[in-house]
């Protein structure tokens, strides 16, 4: 298996590993009137004859393919659960490949990408807020629509891509308004997915055009324009629909009723309490948000607008925390933009949501957690810490003060100089401080025994001041057999040579070497 499937196959045997423990579970709540007792979610005849009163017919199609395979297998729950647990693990493959494909446009460095998508993959497989729409066999309609939906994404960031023919273009776009027009007639509320695509052609980075600008808004617009139109066609067929309209005027006499209710900003705090587990789940929170206080609204408002500014104002460093903000907003903007629900909030409608935090969460992750170039690596390694340092200090005075028995008696024939940065003249050396020269030098510094060259301009004569001398040309010309010694090294590959008349000094000054230059006024 090659190593880019491997880690996602893992995924998905541990997830279907997870819910194995659900599979036996009995009906509950809404099973019972939506599964158990309705013979249209039980035969193929009966969900035909009532196929034009069906809000959501593909669910219900769903409903009775497992429900016989219940009925093969013997036990009347097991091929509902089984179904639920087929459809997430399709959602999770296709959550890894829509998350891999926005990573790769935005250019990670290195494995970040691949490992940015198979983190958002683990927290939209295994996250205890999917529990919900797993588990529960009424909720696979949102586990039902968030695949579908999660498809129409994936073909319509293939069509979308640069390199591709005409008419694998158009086969694309075909498939992703095939399976936006499927996820409708599962769950209606995938009637914000063009706003999903929209978002995601405006933030990845593989189009033409800076992301996040108004000609790229353009250009996303005009490349969801079908899903778009198909939208619009799909609202006006659920208005006109003669089930759907008594609906539509209940949820309006329930949102009469709760305009003062903050549903949206109650339903964010709840998703963000429960996705950072600051709080268990709860498949029926009683929970009521028209109890929410005026001072209540304004501490979460507060720590909402900073967040959304700083995703915003890194929208070009960090593009995924904008595009993870935002994918969770339009997911629940359905559902809580306006109360239209006696309950004040169900952690299935939470499952499209998690891809974007999720998104977010594991790309910065992923990013901050990279490997360190090897370059990097070295050169850290190279660099010395407090404790290599001192370890340097006592070689350096250990061979300083063996230079200076050595340089006690010289041998004959070799000059000295007693003079930083300046030839030794034949009247012998002074003991005064130069100013600087061309002559390289050699200097003490954090990073170690460094050879570098000096090519400032000439300062004027200093006080003089006693100064390390260092062996000049006609030196080394008098003794051409001298080997030089190597005091220190970096690296094996690269050692740094010196000879003992570089560094030794004629006379001790100071408890340490220096920068001569750092002693110029």
């Amino acid at each position: 298996m090659h190593a880019e499937v491997r880690a996602p196959a893992a995924l998905l045997a541990l997830t279907a590993a997870a819910y194995l423990a659900s599979l036996l579970g009995p009906f509950q709540f809404d099973d019972y009137a939506v599964v158990a007792t309705d013979r249209a979610a039980q035969d193929w005849a009966a969900w035909w004859e009532t196929l034009a009163q069906r809000i959501r017919p593909l669910l219900k199609a769903s409903f009775v393919a497992t429900h016989q395979l219940g009925g093969w297998l013997g036990h009347p729950t097991l091929g509902h659960h089984l179904g639920n647990l087929l459809v997430h693990l399709a959602a999770v493959a296709l959550a890894w490949r829509l998350a891999l494909a926005m990573a790769d446009s935005f250019r990670m460095p290195g494995d970040s990408a691949r490992h940015a998508a198979l983190g958002c993959t683990a927290l939209f497989a295994l996250h205890p807020l999917a529990t919900e729409s797993v588990a529960y066999i009424s909720g696979r309609s949102v586990a039902l629509g968030t695949l579908l939906a999660l498809a129409a994404l994936v073909a319509q960031l293939q069509a979308g891509r640069g390199e591709m023919d005409r008419a694998r273009r158009h086969a694309w776009q075909g498939a992703a308004l095939a399976a936006f027009a499927a996820a409708l007639l599962a769950r209606e509320t995938t009637i914000a997915l063009p706003l999903l695509a929209a978002l995601l052609e405006w933030s990845r980075g593989d189009s033409p055009g800076t992301p996040f600008t108004a000609a790229r808004m353009r250009l996303a617009l005009r490349r969801t324009a079908g899903l778009w139109l198909l939208a619009a066609a799909a609202a006006a067929a659920m208005i006109l629909h003669r089930r759907y309209a008594p609906l539509l005027e209940l949820s309006a006499l329930i949102a009469q009723d709760r305009l003062g209710s903050p549903s949206l900003l109650f339903a964010l705090e709840h998703f963000a309490t429960r996705l950072a587990l600051l709080a268990p789940p709860n498949i029926d929170p009683a929970f009521a948000p028209e109890r929410i206080g005026a001072s209540h609204r304004i501490l979460a408002a507060l720590a909402i607008a900073p967040a959304l500014a700083l995703a915003w104002r890194g929208r070009h460093s960090r593009p995924w925390w904008i595009l993870g903000g935002a994918w969770v907003v339009a997911t629940l903007v359905p559902l809580y933009l306006v109360p239209i629900r006696h309950d004040g909030v169900a952690e299935r409608h939470f499952y499209p949501a998690l891809w974007g935090a999720g998104f977010a969460l594991a790309c910065e992750i992923a990013v901050r957690l990279r490997p360190v170039p090897a370059a990097a690596t070295a050169a850290r390694s190279r660099s010395c810490s407090p404790p290599r340092r001192r370890c340097e200090a006592r070689t350096t005075r250990a061979k300083w003060r063996s230079g200076r028995r050595r340089r006690a008696s010289p041998a004959p024939g070799r000059a000295r100089s007693t003079t930083w940065g300046s030839p030794t003249s034949a009247s012998g050396g002074g003991t005064t401080r130069p100013g600087p020269s061309s002559a390289p030098w050699h200097s003490i510094r954090d990073t170690g025994w460094r050879a570098r060259t000096s090519s400032a301009p000439t300062r004027a004569a200093a006080p003089a001041i006693p100064w390390p001398s260092r062996r000049s040309e006609t030196a080394a010309q008098q003794s051409p057999t001298r080997r030089p010694e190597i005091l220190f090294s970096k690296s094996t590959a690269c050692p740094v040579r010196f000879t003992v008349a570089d560094i030794v000094p004629s006379k001790l000054v100071g408890p340490k070497l220096t920068d001569p230059r750092e002693r110029m006024p």
